[in-house]
């Protein structure tokens, strides 16, 4: 997987390294996001105290920025792209080829996929990037999703017959 390094990825990452001093694993643009990997254990120092180095590098690059803290492996990897958000579970197809996150409720759920599914575009080329084998990452309902879509239904029908 060689690629070239340009004049400006060169500058991207002269930038990160004199405000992080993190050791960076790589770097790459994933949608509207600039995204940087770092090497497993230098997350905090890549962040820096309260977020200061993610809002002193979003401001010299001039746009939003994602730091992700790589893991060998896969299933630790994707919690750490999808950070801060959480899941209560991470399932890899036996074959390796279809990843899906279940996450922990119904609104961590959007924002996994965000709007146009944008979000979910950009956490799956992040993936492939470190993962090639990986063809799709899918966001599941969450457990227990059908118990309330169900009690939900019940409720509306009492709140209707109620009415009449």
């Amino acid at each position: 997987m060689a690629r070239k390094i340009d004049q400006e990825l060169l500058q991207i990452i002269q930038i990160f390294d004199r405000i992080t001093h993190a050791r960076l694993k790589d770097t790459f643009p994933a949608g509207n996001v600039h995204v940087f990997v770092v090497e497993p254990g230098e997350i905090g120092r890549a962040v820096g105290r309260k977020g200061a180095h993610v809002k002193q590098l979003a401001k010299e690059l001039g746009r939003n920025i994602k730091i992700v803290e790589y893991s060998p492996q896969l299933e630790v990897f994707v919690k750490n792209i999808i950070h801060p958000l959480r899941a209560s579970r991470i399932e890899v197809s036996e074959d390796g080829k279809r990843v899906t996150i279940v996450p922990v409720d119904y609104l961590t759920r959007g924002l996994l996929i965000g709007r146009n599914a944008v979000k979910l575009k950009e956490h799956e080329q992040i993936l492939k990037h470190f993962y090639p084998q990986v063809e799709e990452l899918r966001i599941a309902y969450p457990d227990g999703w059908e118990e309330e879509q169900k009690k939900e239904a019940e409720s509306g029908k009492e709140e209707a017959a109620g009415e009449a």
